[in-house]
């Protein structure tokens, strides 16, 4: 599979909380599919996040027909307005604040 993959695609297996932060913040994605760590922190970020690994919201995905459902699924998230609306809190109230040294 990789060998026919673009040159410069991305694989991550098994990323955690920071490097998938770091990930939405250098990438800047519309949306984002993985498992269910990712969940939260995430939607946090404000953007859609498609969990994966069950069915809790949405599916089946086999065949065709899991195909057309899958589809449905990210067009509805990705098209939902309230991603525009959201704000970690810590972007509009931060807890902590500071300064360097050599500021």
């Amino acid at each position: 599979m990789n060998a026919e993959m673009d040159q410069g695609t991305l694989i991550i297996d098994d990323l955690n909380q920071y490097e998938a932060e770091k990930l939405v913040e250098l990438m800047k994605p519309d949306i984002f599919c993985a498992g269910i760590k990712e969940k939260f922190s995430i939607q946090k970020l404000g953007i859609p996040m498609k969990q994966l690994h069950s069915y809790d919201s949405g599916g089946p995905y086999a065949g065709f027909k899991g195909a057309v459902n899958f589809y449905k699924e990210i067009d509805r998230l990705v098209n939902s307005r309230v991603w525009g609306y959201m704000k970690a809190p810590w972007q509009e109230n931060p807890e902590l604040s500071a300064t360097y040294v050599w500021e």
